[in-house]
């Protein structure tokens, strides 16, 4: 329900990949932390299919192989079952590879010549914050924008840092996950991409075993999901 009410979570109903990536996403690491790591890497693989940064998937499959006594067996030799596990967490890998071998060209130019996006663009992510603070300083539209902007990048931080002691392997995906879509070079869109991190609905769902905390959780939320679902109906940037 967390998801849901979440303000940015309006782009889950819209013609965007966050939807579909959320629900393979999380169905990946979620069998990668039970351990099952045929279904983690099947849906890892059509993660990485839906959305490039899928193949951040990688990391938290192969933390939990190496963490399930991973580096001991590397130790004493490899069973068949434990190779193959192996193999099933290098699944976002190899739907990279199918990317880049069938529609990375094409993709790479629209991504870059009609969005401004690149990968790990730190000096073009830099001036675009700069020019995004000086509008912020002379129009208040852009100031509400950029204001939802920075609270959905400082949450998305927020939740990371709360989940550390609890689940540091979620913590390490979301902070890459969180990295990939700050530095792409364009200062735009950061709370639709703070939806691929898990610790950003976890952290309410553990607090929101109290009702007080759940009450006000859906009061403060619920108001600005409607406000963002209008603006962007009315055809107001709000993505």
């Amino acid at each position: 329900m967390y998801l849901l009410i979440m303000p940015g979570s309006m782009f889950l109903a819209m013609v965007y990949t966050e939807g579909f990536f959320l629900g393979l996403s999380f169905m990946s690491l979620m069998f990668a932390r039970e351990r099952r790591f045929l279904p983690a890497g099947i849906f890892g693989f059509l993660a990485t299919l839906t959305k490039a940064a899928g193949g951040l998937l990688l990391i938290p499959l192969l933390l939990w192989w190496w963490g399930d006594d991973g580096n001991v067996r590397l130790g004493y030799g490899l069973r068949k079952k434990d190779a193959f596990d192996l193999a099933c967490c290098l699944g976002p890998v190899l739907a990279y590879v199918v990317f880049l071998a069938t529609l990375s060209e094409k993709f790479h130019f629209v991504e870059e010549e009609y969005y401004g996006r690149q990968l790990l663009a730190l000096g073009s992510t830099l001036s675009s914050w700069i020019v995004a603070f000086r509008r912020m300083a002379d129009n208040p539209q852009t100031l509400a924008y950029y204001a939802v902007e920075l609270f959905a990048l400082a949450s998305g931080a927020l939740s990371l840092w709360a989940i550390w002691k609890k689940d540091r392997v979620l913590s390490i995906y979301g902070g890459l996950s969180l990295a990939f879509s700050v530095t792409s070079g364009v200062a735009q869109g950061l709370h639709r991409y703070v939806l691929a991190l898990p610790s950003l609905f976890l952290v309410p769902a553990w607090q929101g075993r109290r009702q007080a905390f759940d009450r006000v959780w859906v009061l403060v939320n619920v108001p600005l999901w409607l406000m963002m679902l209008l603006s962007f109906v009315h055809n107001q940037w709000a993505g």
